[in-house]
């Protein structure tokens, strides 16, 4: 499957899975809910790599087109050892759950205080916000030769035009972003 939708860089897929449904009539149905439909997959202790596996590693995305979209999932660790990771989709398609190791934290540590440029390892801007932890006053990026920013708790005005920068408010992998703490 890997080969068809090829995973983001240092991805592991750990499973996959094809949600459908189907009418009455045995018409497919994949959008057009009425509300958000939730799914929650579990991966068994036996499929899930030996060694400390953290839950900010983990994420459920589907197939759109030549790229996988990261959903925000929440994640459950039971006793048995498998873990659940649950999310509200508004279609069926084909959904993985990929390890990737880095993701939803910076590369680097980052100052207690003043500007670091760090590395950020993909994520949603809300995970990157708790990443940079207590203190943060903002996050820049450039973008064409300028810095644009986003301030957590302005009016959405001064924020508008980061999260125009990126769809669902998502900071790629690979993303440098400046990180100013207080």
């Amino acid at each position: 499957m890997t080969a068809q939708a090829p995973l983001p860089a240092n991805s592991e897929l750990l499973t996959a899975v094809v949600v459908q449904a189907t009418s009455t009539g045995g018409d497919a149905i994949t959008t057009g809910f009425g509300e958000a439909v939730e799914i929650a997959l579990t991966i068994p202790a036996s499929l899930l790599p030996t060694g400390a596996i953290g839950a900010s590693e983990l994420v459920v995305a589907y197939r759109d087109g030549d790229a996988w979209v990261d959903l925000d999932a929440s994640v459950t660790f039971e006793a048995d050892g498998s873990v659940t990771l649950t999310v509200s989709v508004d279609h069926f398609t084909l959904f993985g759950v990929q390890r990737r190791p880095g993701l939803r934290a910076f590369a680097q540590p980052l100052a207690r205080t003043g500007v670091t440029a760090a590395l950020w390892g993909g994520g949603s801007l809300n995970d990157a916000l708790a990443a940079a932890g207590p203190g943060v006053d903002s996050l820049w990026v450039v973008k064409t030769g300028r810095f644009v920013g986003y301030r957590p708790g302005a009016p959405a005005f001064v924020n508008a035009a980061l999260v125009a920068l990126f769809p669902n408010e998502r900071l790629p992998a690979g993303t440098i972003v400046f990180v100013v703490r207080r």
